[in-house]
């Protein structure tokens, strides 16, 4: 073969093999980019899982702890090098509940049916000391090679019930006091009228929510009253305020 022959079937192997080659490098580009994008995404992942206000746990379908972010160290008390790889509910679950944890478990992975995830419970957790304290517990599952993976959300909820135990005593205190309490908005509407306050206006409750304070205040005292709304708005405290009781 003579050698401009050669040349020119060398040449058209090359022009039939550089499709194949483009593709191949874009192939390959789009591989790279998608593992770069993977990566970020799974940074991104394990920044939100360790600045997550919550406690977050997984665990696996044993029931085995998988991962453990900073705020469940909090929460808990256990590091996370001491849980990962211990049985959740031997771990944060006070003993009354763990029997319970494992049949359901066990009933979800054969039937697929979890009545307790996906919801949000309110249920006492166990702290690494051993005292139970209140918490805000969510539970999802999410289906993968090796079965099921679990996420637990948790959150420590004991300040919120010291709190509203305190709103029922002083509403307790209110409600049973001798002395006539009026709550007021800052239109000054009423919204509260315990039972001194009917025994001295004699008005009953129903009577009066929604009613200006106007109601109960003579008329010569009226600029008294909204001096005093006023203030409340502009952020001021008044310890006392006379005035004369219109009944």
């Amino acid at each position: 073969m003579r050698s401009g022959a050669r040349d020119y079937v060398f040449k058209e192997n090359l022009s039939r093999l550089r499709p194949a080659v483009e593709r191949e490098v874009r192939a390959a580009a789009e591989r790279k980019a998608a593992r770069v994008a993977q990566g970020e995404y799974l940074r991104r992942l394990a920044s939100i899982f360790d600045s997550a206000l919550d406690a977050v746990v997984t665990m696996d379908a044993n029931g085995v702890i998988t991962d453990w972010n900073p705020m469940a160290e909090t929460v808990f008390g256990w590091p996370k090098s001491e849980v990962v790889g211990r049985p959740v509910a031997d771990t944060i679950m006070p003993q009354r509940y763990r029997e319970a944890h494992r049949r359901g478990l066990r009933h979800f992975l054969e039937t697929g049916e979890g009545p307790a995830l996906n919801r949000r419970l309110e249920l006492d957790g166990l702290h690494r000391d051993g005292h139970e304290f209140p918490i805000e517990l969510s539970i999802g599952g999410t289906p993968s090679g090796h079965g099921y993976v679990f996420s637990a959300f948790a959150r420590d909820i004991g300040e919120r019930r010291r709190a509203e135990e305190a709103v029922r005593r002083l509403a307790a205190t209110v409600a049973t006091s001798t002395d006539a309490i009026i709550s007021a908005d800052l239109n000054g509407l009423i919204i509260d009228w315990n039972a001194g306050a009917e025994r001295m206006y004699g008005y009953a409750a129903e009577d009066v929510i929604g009613r200006g304070l106007a109601m109960i205040v003579p008329d010569d005292r009226l600029d008294e009253l909204r001096v005093a709304i006023d203030r409340v708005i502009r952020g001021e405290q008044i310890a006392q305020l006379e005035t004369v009781r219109r009944r």
